[in-house]
């Protein structure tokens, strides 16, 4: 699977969803920010595009945090099923599939992302998909970084050997793309884990 078995927006490994796919650029209405009115035209011609389909958990796609909230750089830009050419759009939240690098707009204060350099698309990506308000995700990720800390502190006192080398093996498929809240753990312990 592209996503490596996890969300497109909070990077939740095997999210709790019963195979939700989630419309990027929304396919019943959009809203420019969370508590606007639901606008038409929706994005009905794209319901079946593979770009812009993507697998998302219950919280990001319907628990309050995306739902139809899709916001563009500049809202009179966007397209129509008169004129449905989408290049001419910015939008303003983050997609897998974009090109953007997640990494060049969200940065980590321990578990906790915040907008980088101001970046726009960071702050508009933090705050619809909810990554520094969602209590159950903010837990979740703060002790799976708590616990791989201590994993790597045990793995630091081992002496260099291949038990050594089986375990930085293991911290590497965690900041990898398969692991789960990889960026968070780049950001985190990536040098500690390249150090092993």
């Amino acid at each position: 699977m592209v996503q490596h078995e996890k969300c497109a927006y909070c990077e939740t490994l095997n999210p709790t969803s019963h195979d939700v796919v989630e419309h990027f650029r929304p396919k019943n209405g959009w809203r420019h920010q969370r508590g606007d009115a639901l606008q038409s035209p929706e994005y009905f011609w794209l319901a079946y595009e593979w770009e812009n389909l993507l697998f998302a958990c219950d919280r990001c796609n319907d628990g309050g945090h995306k739902q139809n909230v899709f916001p563009l750089r500049n809202p009179t830009a966007r397209a129509t099923a008169n004129a449905p050419d989408t290049r001419h759009e910015q939008p303003l939240l983050l997609n897998p599939y974009g090109g953007e690098d997640p990494e060049q707009h969200i940065e980590w204060n321990r578990d906790v992302p915040r907008s980088r350099n101001g970046s726009e698309m960071g702050r508009a990506s933090i705050e619809t998909f909810g990554l520094a308000e969602d209590s159950l995700l903010l837990r979740q990720r703060r002790k799976h970084l708590e616990r791989t800390e201590m994993m790597i502190a045990l793995a630091e006192a081992a002496p260099v050997g291949p038990a050594r080398g089986a375990m930085r093996q293991v911290f590497l498929e965690y900041i990898g793309p398969t692991g789960p809240w990889s960026a968070m753990m780049r950001a985190n312990l990536e040098a500690r884990i390249l150090a092993l």
